[in-house]
């Protein structure tokens, strides 16, 4: 096993062996040596003072590090298995974002509450590893993409709609006993039938931006979770040099 001191114990090491050759060699003068008892004596205890303080902030540095270590460990399979929901989420959107998709893949994992609390606590119970904070977090992003996705469907099927009685008004003939619609009637609604495509179009491009806000945050906890990582390695590979452990 290869042991490794700190620099602060070999130059005390160094100092006490030069200090006893010293004492052995040179001739001792009793009388010389009681004019210098005090220094010698406050020297002593001032060493003895300077080793049990570095012994005492190296033990709270190890403390430190220690708990450091310990929260990591704790946080980390939490992360992890954060991460690898949203990637199964993520993988499942593909590149172009299907409300109807979101909605299955989000019911798929056990989210499908239609309140906020209870989504919420549907995220909750699936990650219990993983830290309040961030299954809060990531809560709020699925039930962001939850909602998102749910007006893109509705819209969808409200233009659907629209735009078959548009088509039944302007058919050559009609069904027995249905009123035929006058000109003014039909534009109005093929007007009504453009302002819902418009409409959709636009809950279209903020499902786009909360499926984009969602890829960045997942690649944010990936990235948090891969700092948290080499951290944990660092802690452990410090703690283990200050106990002269091998790697």
């Amino acid at each position: 096993m290869k042991q490794r001191y700190d620099l602060l114990a070999i130059s005390l090491l160094l100092f006490t062996a030069v200090f006893a050759v010293w004492i052995s060699l040179m001739p001792i003068n009793l009388d010389g040596l009681w004019r210098w008892q005090t220094l010698i004596g406050g020297f002593v205890t001032g060493s003895g003072v300077l080793v049990a303080s570095w012994n005492v902030t190296r033990q709270m540095r190890l403390a430190a590090r220690g708990r450091e270590q310990d929260k990591l460990e704790r946080e980390l399979p939490g992360l992890r298995a954060a991460a690898f929901l949203l990637g199964r989420i993520s993988l499942a959107i593909g590149k172009a974002p299907n409300g109807a998709k979101i909605l299955k893949e989000l019911k798929d994992c056990g989210f499908d509450r239609t309140k906020h609390v209870d989504f919420v606590q549907q995220v909750i119970d699936a990650l219990p590893s993983t830290f309040d904070f961030t299954r809060r977090e990531l809560a709020l992003q699925l039930y962001k993409l939850r909602v998102f996705a749910l007006r893109v469907i509705q819209k969808e099927h409200a233009l659907s709609d629209a735009r078959r009685a548009l088509s039944d008004a302007e058919a050559p003939f009609t069904i027995r006993g249905q009123e035929k619609l006058t000109e003014s009637d039909v534009s109005e609604m093929a007007d009504k039938v453009a302002e819902q495509e418009a409409t959709l179009a636009t809950m279209i491009g903020d499902l786009v931006k909360a499926v984009h806000d969602f890829e960045a945050y997942r690649e944010q906890l990936l990235e948090r979770g891969k700092a948290d990582a080499d951290k944990y390695e660092l802690l452990r590979r410090e703690h283990e040099k200050a106990l002269g452990l091998p790697y």
